[in-house]
């Protein structure tokens, strides 16, 4: 069965132990990815920090891709690259 949401840190319910959800403090950078683009369900109860770095000249940030996405929360980190997330995020 395909995953459908990510939980609350540290989460151990029958979900999770059966790898139909995680918890967030498990989740790997494509869990996140899908969390962040909506194909997975938000049960966390938590708020993300997220860090967009572009690399671009002068003149172009408006049509460049990010370089760098960057995921927060409490110590750990997620680095996320613009193709795991859809076209136009985080614009």
């Amino acid at each position: 069965m395909p995953l459908t949401a990510v939980h609350i840190p540290g989460c151990a319910c029958e979900d999770c132990e059966a790898d139909r959800t995680v918890p967030l403090n498990r989740a790997t950078e494509d869990q996140v990815a899908a969390l962040l683009s909506g194909r997975l369900a938000d049960h966390t109860g938590s708020t993300l920090r997220i860090t967009v770095t572009y690399n671009s000249t002068a003149g172009e940030i408006a049509t460049a891709l990010p370089d760098r996405i960057d995921v927060e929360y409490d110590e750990r980190t997620w680095s996320l690259s613009h193709w795991q997330l859809p076209a136009g995020f985080p614009h």
